[in-house]
């Protein structure tokens, strides 16, 4: 199977169903990178599917039916640390910086951003989380990581200046295309 025919897991944590809507049909038309849409509609939803199948991103909106703001971000680390989340805020870029700080990837306000931006930002994500997780497991030698070409998802490895030393077919994919 080629990095194009796989899927990229996203879950998407949003309450709103107008909202859900327009962000999956967004996420469908996108030509970046294709995708399989997993939704919940609380944070208690979210966790439970965490605990059965982790996704390759979190779509995190901030008002939930039984959390709030940034304490949504630190739940879901809290429960899953490895998964990176991308935090969906209305026009309030504080909160959104909030969120980041609270172990959110990236952030993004919606209603101002397209399908290939999101998906974009995710993949970034996803990257960015596959670095991090490559620091955990550095070599005595300062080059981080190991092989990421088993990986569905785009990936990259670093070195300790945070050149990238290695990527999987999928990242590559990933920059050819946009």
């Amino acid at each position: 199977m080629g990095s194009r025919e796989r899927k990229l897991k996203i879950l998407l944590v949003e309450d709103n169903p107008s909202d859900a809507s327009w962000l999956e049909h967004l996420l469908e038309t996108s030509r970046a990178y294709p995708v399989q849409l997993i939704p919940a509609t609380s944070l208690r939803g979210a966790l439970e599917h965490l605990g059965r199948d982790a996704p390759h991103c979190i779509l995190l909106d901030l008002s939930l039916p039984d959390s709030q703001g940034v304490d949504s971000v630190r739940h879901i680390v809290e429960a899953d640390h490895q998964t990176p989340i991308v935090v969906l805020t209305g026009a309030d870029e504080q909160l959104g910086l909030d969120a980041v700080r609270a172990g959110a990837q990236d952030f993004l306000v919606k209603g101002e951003v397209s399908g290939d931006e999101i998906l974009r930002h995710v993949l970034w994500a996803v990257a960015r989380a596959s670095v991090v997780a490559s620091r955990a497991h550095a070599s005595p030698a300062g080059i981080v990581g190991g092989p990421v070409a088993v990986l569905e998802a785009p990936a990259v490895t670093a070195d300790a200046d945070l050149r990238i030393v290695e990527t999987n077919s999928a990242f590559d994919a990933l920059v050819r295309s946009v």
